[in-house]
């Protein structure tokens, strides 16, 4: 027998649930990935690659969305990595779903995008890469997010999702 998880959960719950999740990353000043910026140089050095295969390509222009960015090292990484000239054909958004981070990713990214990917009004057809990290697993529906996602991907546009192993051994979830 096949069966879907998140069918199994009412609609008014996985809308508790979302709320219940805005409320704690909206209020949450303890929040590990809001102290400090991130740093994922291994994750990272997939988006790289391709960032550059893209710049080789004719159109020489590249947009990447970070989604759930939290406080992001990701430009600051781009930056230790890419020319100049490289830099000033790549633009990079970000999305977080809270407004904690908003002044210290407007100081980093070229645009900072602070509510839900399923709430905002974005063309679709707008990034070559999207990526997230360690995100999709705190998402109410993940299904949904996906679907927006392929919407704001460009044809033969790249997404890359990384995620913990909970079934890794001896490794104990927080």
């Amino acid at each position: 027998m096949r069966f879907a998880p998140y069918k199994l959960i009412n609609e008014s719950r996985v809308s508790e649930l979302e709320c219940d999740m805005q409320g704690y990353y909206s209020s949450s000043s303890d929040y590990s990935d809001f102290q400090r910026p991130s740093y994922h140089p291994t994750e990272w050095s997939h988006i790289l690659a391709e960032i550059k295969r893209k710049l080789a390509l004719p159109s020489g222009h590249v947009s990447v969305l970070e989604f759930g960015a939290g406080r992001s090292g990701f430009p600051d990484f781009l930056k230790q990595e890419l020319t100049a000239d490289e830099m000033t054909r790549l633009t990079i958004a970000c999305q977080d779903v809270t407004l904690i981070n908003e002044p210290y990713l407007k100081g980093k990214f070229d645009k900072v995008i602070a509510t839900s990917l399923l709430h905002c009004t974005l063309p679709a057809g707008q990034f070559d890469i999207v990526f997230s990290n360690q995100v999709i697993e705190h998402v109410a529906r993940p299904k949904a997010l996906l679907d927006k996602i392929l919407e704001l991907l460009v044809h033969e546009g790249v997404l890359f999702l990384f995620a913990p192993r909970y079934d890794f051994p001896f490794y104990l979830s927080p």
